[in-house]
């Protein structure tokens, strides 16, 4: 009686034609590429060296049109479908060249690889779209093996006490990101499993079921251990959209499906109008207080900055960071920098603008392909692969709206390749067009291999770049000890030329520039900073700040100190060094006013006299002066501020 069985996974119903080189090379070299995007954390480097990404997001987009142009004449008739329906073709358009008209609104330059980034998002899931047959056919497999290599190392990682963090950091570099991305691969581990033991071992449905039962316990176990809430939220998603999908009757899943919208619906609504009552309760956590915070800087900045034409995605930090209020620094770990609002809907409205981010986030990602992908599917038998292809998409675009998974390498490629899935169901009918009949003129055929080859040159270009900064950065930091001046400011000059729209690397060599006692070099980096797309990046103010003091130019001094002070709301060292700096150059009448912002944030902050003099001590964390109290940073920030 328990031989009762779940229907047998058959293959789709269409007979597919064999695929040729183009469909096998193109997609293989593609997750090759993505695969070796970040080498050392690809092999679990468990050193302190510091893990590079090896293809930006750049890259990754210059490789993807490359592969486009390159595609057989056949998938063209795909393409030409594509384009040929108006609800594609006008929203793609204006999002194609909308980077082209925040350029004539810039101040600042970008760079190259900060203008292509936009297109990572647009041409991602254009290629996947294309080769779809391709992508469906590779990725489960792939996603279950990588699953299974990740948890195993995850899971034997969290019994160290000497790699623990390293482990539970991942590939992706956070903690909530690798989370992301483990509860993302873990499905189809779990049903490359199921159909092992049914078709290996011929076992019953409950004895395969109750086998089951440990490696999902193992999975529950690290992904606990991820300390990601953005866990829970992404399977909740998930529940809706998948559990409808397994039921029996076409009817009855679309029928769940609404019920279960609706009730989401309300249950949004209840939150929105309970928000005053709900608001002190996710202060009790720090990562929510910052969240929410952010989310309501990021809204005022929507409306009030540019909310047409946007502020391209490497102007966003720029935004955010001279938009924080007070309140966001009286968190329990509040960031120096604000480089996105934690969640991606507002990361594309800020970056495209209103109406561009709804326009992705309409047409291209959730009302027209997600929703109707997922119609597609409940109305069929079987498809389970796809359907967890689909999961896997639902379950990364929940945890998109809590952090920004869509950003980073590689929880950004998984997401944008599954949505082009749903692209070639909802706006091709989720039809092959591969094999149909289609001509491209000799002249055509000559201008995609050109085309095609100027874009693999760039991203190639992009890729040796990026190569060239690690080694460079590996020979400035690796010996652990100061190089001689001429060779250390070789280096500076070198990597600055390579990658002069980097701030955080310019950053990290001004802060040692100033280390080394160097502060012509580091007004220099600074000059590259303010000339890129986030000018007041970090302490970058309070770095030219102890610059020009070096050189003995106090006036200039104080008005970064200044700066520096207005940019960070509860910063008392910029008060504090402005006011030493007043006494011992005859500045005196600067005085009562700087003693006055000093008491005012001393008083913001609850800040002791030990605490103070703690800060002073180790200035690090400034903007935590919790940190120095008993050792209970948490129970301490607690308490701080209660009425």
């Amino acid at each position: 009686m328990c031989e009762k069985t779940l229907p047998e996974i058959e293959e789709l119903p269409e007979k597919r034609e064999e695929e040729n080189f183009p469909d096998r090379i193109f997609p293989a070299l593609f997750l090759l590429l993505l695969l070796f995007c970040i080498p050392g954390k690809l092999l679990f480097s468990l050193t302190q060296y510091r893990q590079e990404t090896l293809f930006s997001t750049s890259a990754l987009a210059a490789f993807s049109i490359a592969f486009i142009f390159f595609a057989r004449t056949g998938h063209w008739k795909r393409i030409r479908e594509l384009f040929s329906r108006k609800c594609f073709l006008y929203p793609f358009l204006l999002l194609f060249l909308l980077p082209f008209l925040q350029m004539g609104t810039l101040s600042n330059s970008l760079g190259p690889e900060n203008f292509f980034l936009p297109y990572f998002y647009l041409f991602l899931p254009l290629f996947s779209c294309i080769y779809g047959d391709s992508f469906r056919k590779k990725l489960p497999v792939i996603f279950a093996w990588t699953a299974g290599i990740l948890f195993l190392i995850t899971f034997c990682g969290t019994f160290s006490n000497k790699y623990y963090y390293h482990i539970i950091y991942g590939i992706p570099g956070n903690r909530n990101w690798n989370a992301a991305l483990l509860l993302a691969l873990s499905p189809f581990l779990l049903y490359f499993l199921f159909t092992f033991l049914r078709k290996k071992f011929h076992l019953s449905l409950l004895k395969s079921i109750f086998i089951l039962l440990i490696p999902l316990a193992m999975v529950l176990y690290t992904l606990y251990h991820t300390g990601s809430l953005g866990t829970i939220v992404s399977i909740a998603g998930g529940c809706i959209f998948f559990l409808p999908a397994m039921l029996p009757a076409a009817s009855l899943r679309k029928k769940t499906f609404l019920i279960l919208c609706f009730l989401c619906i309300l249950l949004a609504g209840l939150l929105f109008l309970s928000r005053e009552k709900i608001l002190p309760y996710l202060y009790k956590s720090g990562s929510a207080a910052e969240r929410v915070e952010l989310f309501s800087s990021a809204v005022t900045v929507l409306w009030k900055d540019t909310p047409i034409q946007g502020n391209t995605f490497a102007g966003i930090e720029e935004i955010l960071s001279g938009n924080r209020s007070t309140n966001y620094f009286l968190v329990l770990n509040p960031a120096i920098r604000s480089p996105h609002p934690h969640n991606h809907m507002l990361y594309m409205m800020l970056g495209w603008g209103l109406v561009g981010g709804l326009i992705f986030w309409g047409i291209f990602l959730v009302l027209v392909p997600v929703i109707k992908s997922y119609f597609f599917l409940i109305s069929e038998k079987g498809r389970y692969e796809e359907k967890l292809l689909f999961l896997s998409l639902v379950l990364l675009l929940t945890h998109a709206q809590i952090d920004l998974v869509l950003e980073v390498l590689p929880t950004g490629a998984i997401t944008l390749l599954l949505l082009g899935l749903c692209w070639e169901k909802s706006f091709s009918g989720g039809k092959n067009c591969g094999n149909e009949t289609f001509q491209r003129s000799g002249m055509g055929r000559i201008f995609c291999y050109i085309a095609g080859s100027c874009f693999l040159f760039f991203g190639v270009f992009l890729a040796g770049k990026q190569i060239a900064v690690m080694t460079l950065k590996e020979k400035l930091y690796s010996t652990g000890k100061p190089l001689p001046d001429k060779e250390q400011k070789k280096y500076i000059q070198s990597l600055a030329f390579l990658a002069p729209e980097n701030p955080t690397l310019l950053y990290d060599l001004m802060l040692l520039s100033l280390r080394q006692h160097d502060p012509r070099t580091a007004l220099f980096l600074a000059g590259l900073i303010e000339k890129g797309a986030t000018p007041n990046y970090a302490r970058t103010h309070s770095a030219k700040a102890h610059a020009f003091l070096m050189l003995g130019n106090v006036d200039a001094s104080l008005e970064e100190f200044a700066k520096d002070a207005q940019q960070y709301p509860t910063a008392i060292l910029p008060i504090y060094n402005m006011m030493q700096i007043a006494e011992r150059n005859n500045k005196k009448q600067l005085l009562p006013l700087l003693k006055k912002e000093f008491e005012e944030r001393i008083h913001i902050l609850r800040l002791t006299k030990e605490e103070f003099s703690s800060m002073l001590k180790n200035p690090v964390n400034e903007l935590m002066p919790w940190r120095y109290s008993d050792g209970d940073n948490y129970g301490n920030w607690k308490t701080r501020f209660a009425k």
